[in-house]
């Protein structure tokens, strides 16, 4: 690659605007449409025959839609040339299958190893933010419950537990709990969270799929603080909580919202290592 790569700067949130200001700062060529800037089908075109690559956000969809546009992922594909690298986060295997098809080189950010760890960093700092600003308690010495053992959750839980929380991990898998054992935490098996789940006054879940129904909802109470990082519409049932009086919220983009910078840094370098 040599500074006569050009670039197209897609949608996105701050993480694309430190990108941009990244790339043009070494001197490569740059277009963006990132943050309201204009760009529609019929322009879309123009501005991609221009680029050698495109830079996609993370997600790169959201509500059907390329995240920060109101473009479609058929909009682009009908634009994209055989040659061209996409970079973009979390591209599902449907799309990717039909990106490979047009001879694009796909490029998933959250399969990159380096980036994806980096950003369950991103994540819990962020998650942290918002709990300490909203909760009304010390963490230190909280009890936190954590459904799910994944990589964010494993992050997240590390962090917790060094700022004296006590914390417990939920989940259904054998080998979770015990790394998450082995962690020093305590664990809780899946088919006990019903029973356990109202003795704690602060709830986190990180798995993408309906978890906390109003059946579990309706067992907690009042005081208790929910907290939601799972893709969207998350694992906690929000309108069966608003009936019931809970508080509950969702917290998505955290590392565009806290840490667009850094985060823009691991992306860049991605960007390099992968052209």
């Amino acid at each position: 690659m040599n500074k006569q790569t050009s670039f197209l700067v897609l949608g996105g949130d701050a993480r694309q605007q430190y990108l941009l200001a990244l790339l043009k700062s070494q001197g490569f060529l740059c277009q963006n449409a990132i943050n309201g800037t204009a760009l529609d089908v019929s322009t879309l075109s123009g501005a991609i025959q221009k680029a050698d690559v495109i830079c996609g956000p993370i997600p790169f969809l959201a509500e059907g839609q390329i995240k920060g546009t109101s473009l479609s992922p058929k909009d682009l594909l009908l634009q994209l040339q055989p040659g061209k690298h996409l970079f973009g986060g979390g591209f599902s295997q449907t799309l990717s299958g039909e990106l490979s098809s047009c001879g694009v080189h796909c490029h998933d950010y959250m399969k990159n190893e380096e980036l994806a760890c980096f950003n369950t960093i991103a994540t819990a700092e962020g998650l942290l933010a918002d709990i300490i600003i909203s909760y009304p308690d010390n963490l230190y010495e909280s009890r936190v419950l954590i459904l799910g053992f994944g990589r964010c959750a494993v992050t997240l839980a590390d962090r917790l537990h060094h700022l004296g929380a006590h914390t417990t991990v939920c989940a259904r898998n054998e080998k979770s709990l015990g790394q998450a054992k082995s962690l020093g935490h305590e664990t809780l098996p899946f088919s006990q969270l019903k029973e356990e789940a109202p003795h704690y006054p602060l709830i986190i879940n990180t798995i993408p799929a309906l978890v906390l129904d109003e059946e579990l909802l309706a067992a907690l109470p009042k005081s208790v603080r929910l907290y939601d990082i799972a893709s969207a519409p998350g694992g906690i049932d929000f309108a069966a909580a608003s009936r019931l009086g809970l508080i509950a919220t969702l917290h998505l983009g955290l590392p565009g919202r806290y840490a667009p910078k850094a985060s823009a840094r691991a992306m860049y370098r991605y960007i390099l290592q992968s052209l």
